[in-house]
């Protein structure tokens, strides 16, 4: 539940009060009696009049400087009259004031629920702020109309929270005294079938412009006309429309509170006072009055003068009397926006013409994650308004998150990848040793073609004698190369053990002695061709054995006879085996 406070217009409505607005009081007031000389020297409007100065003089001086949100508008038409809930800020001689009357003279009468459930309003009730503060609470179930009764000059501002938890009213209604009525007042009252406001029937129009849903209105917080359904999304104003004649009174007209630039209602429905043109008819609603005063002039017609680029005042085209004054800054000039406090930034803003002070517009910061580069662990990470530029909060550092690329050869026994923070971007190199546990010769994780040497020798070259001196050997002896590469014999060492000598593979043994133990030695080709305990044979060329080929071994020996036969090693064949030439 609001109350509807209009925010804008400042002086110059509150001088359009002081001036235009005690005029058809004291027009309506020659219908009764005619105006005595001291009440026509009160209401003296002439342009040298010492209250009109005074008055104008103080609206001038409440030259409050506001921000954007708050920009008064000056250009609003003459006849534009304010509601009746401010006439009580006008305190010129000829308006008279709606003071309540004691507690004492109208409590104990100011309402009473009748036999046939009416409410019946017969005096000045006291502001209250909540359904449990209402005077008729314990009854208000009962009632099923709302009807007034008042004495002359009691007014009421609205009647906010009167008609909560009165679900079974069915008809109200309300005078142009109340400055104003609003749907939030009728929400609990889902029996109401008849509406009037000043006699005006008002129904349609409270239910067409409000949806009864509270949570679903937007509230706008950029706009300033006061109107919650407005739909701007800059400065606006709050205006009048649809004026209409309150037959109850003739003192007063009706009309519906709307945003003057969406065009969006709350269907708040105000009472003012009529503003009469130069023929007797209110210059809004069209209403005559017979007794108006031709003498005096009602402002009708006024122009705009701009005193400097930002301050104004309004001046009677008839009189020249000025009727109103103010400031309205704009446009603006913008500085940039800074970091101002954990939650905001803020920015500089001057009027551009140069006539007001230097102001500040807050907003809230619009926080992104930024992640640093620290060290090859971690990195730092903080909080960034990319709107003012500025770092917010403390830092806090975490451990970088890294994704990997794929394995790549790096050399004969390593591969590497490539690990980035996904955070951070750091980079970082990350090195593994070859794997091949499918023994294709592949790595397994990087796919390089693995090089290893593997030869197989055989463990013995075995040797039979016969009685007459007959060598024989195996046929099928073999070096067998299973590196990846060819590889090739460079070099065949032959050692004797067991007592046995090494002599030229060529000797004649027919012409040695028995059981002196000697040997020669032949193997591909290469044969022995000294005299001792070891020796490395002659080769002619390098034996090369290609990736995955073997190098048959053909041997030989002749020996010295024996006179019994033995079984022992006779020699130690070493191979020295080397990768091939490319």
């Amino acid at each position: 539940m609001t109350r509807y406070n209009p925010k804008m217009l400042l002086s110059l409505l509150l001088a359009l009060v002081m001036v235009v607005t005690m005029l058809p009081m004291t027009a309506l007031a020659a219908e009764e009696t005619e105006l005595t000389d001291t009440q026509t020297e009160t209401v003296c409007m002439e342009a040298g009049c010492e209250h009109e100065l005074e008055e104008s003089t103080e609206a001038a001086t409440s030259d409050e400087y506001l921000t954007e949100s708050d920009t008064v508008v000056a250009d609003v038409p003459a006849e534009e009259e304010t509601p009746t809930e401010m006439l009580s800020e006008s305190t010129e001689a000829g308006t008279e004031e709606a003071v309540p009357p004691s507690a004492d003279d109208t409590i104990a009468s100011s309402w009473e629920l009748q036999s046939d459930g009416t409410l019946l309003i017969t005096g000045y009730i006291e502001p209250f702020y909540s359904p449990e503060e209402q005077p008729w609470q314990d009854v208000r179930e009962s009632i099923t109309s709302l009807r007034f009764n008042l004495a002359d000059g009691i007014e009421f501002y609205d009647i906010c929270f009167w008609l909560d938890g009165c679900a079974n009213l069915t008809s109200a209604a309300i005078p142009a005294s109340v400055g104003q009525i609003s749907p939030d007042n009728f929400t609990d009252c889902s029996a109401l079938q008849t509406l009037t406001y000043g006699g005006v029937d008002v129904l349609s129009e409270i239910t067409a412009d409000y949806d009864g849903h509270e949570d679903e209105i937007t509230l706008m917080t950029s706009s300033n006309c006061g109107v919650t359904r407005c739909t701007c999304t800059g400065s606006c104003v709050y205006g009048y429309r649809n004026y209409r004649v309150a037959p109850e009174s003739n003192n007063y007209h009706i009309m519906t509170v709307y945003c003057a630039t969406c065009g969006m209602t709350d269907g708040i429905i105000v009472s003012g006072n009529h503003s009469y043109g130069s023929n007797g008819c209110c210059t809004l609603c069209g209403y005559y009055n017979s007794a108006y005063d031709t003498t005096i002039c009602y402002h009708t017609s006024t122009t705009t003068q701009w005193l400097t680029s930002c301050r104004w005042q309004e001046v009677c085209s008839n009189c020249g009397a000025v009727v109103s004054s103010g400031t309205s800054h704009g446009p603006y000039t913008y500085g940039s926006w800074t970091y101002c406090s954990l939650s905001q930034h803020r920015r500089s803003y001057t009027c551009s013409y140069g006539d007001s002070g230097t102001y500040y517009e807050y907003g809230s910061h619009l926080l992104t994650t930024k992640y640093e580069q620290c060290d090859s662990t971690q990195h730092s990470v903080r909080s960034y308004c990319s709107t003012c530029g500025s770092y917010v909060g403390s830092t806090v550092y975490a451990n970088h998150s890294f994704t990997y690329s794929e394995w790549t050869p790096y050399n004969e026994t390593q591969h590497q990848r490539t690990g980035s923070c996904s955070d951070c971007s750091y980079t970082a190199s990350d090195f593994g040793e070859h794997t091949d546990t499918d023994g294709d010769g592949r790595c397994d994780d990087c796919g390089y073609e693995m090089t290893w040497f593997s030869v197989t020798v055989p463990a013995s070259l075995t040797m039979t004698v016969s009685k007459y001196g007959e060598v024989y050997t195996a046929d099928n002896a073999a070096i067998v190369n299973n590196s990846t590469g060819a590889i090739a014999v460079t070099s065949v060492t032959v050692s004797t053990e067991n007592g046995w000598t090494l002599v030229p593979y060529s000797t004649n043994m027919a012409k040695t002695k028995v059981d002196s133990k000697l040997i020669g030695f032949m193997l591909n080709g290469a044969q022995s061709a000294l005299s001792g305990s070891t020796e490395t044979l002659n080769l002619i060329s390098l034996w090369s054995i290609p990736q995955g080929s073997s190098l048959p071994l053909a041997y030989d020996a002749v020996v010295s006879a024996l006179s019994v036969p033995v079984s022992e090693q006779v020699l130690t064949v070493v191979f020295v085996l080397e990768w091939a030439a490319q």
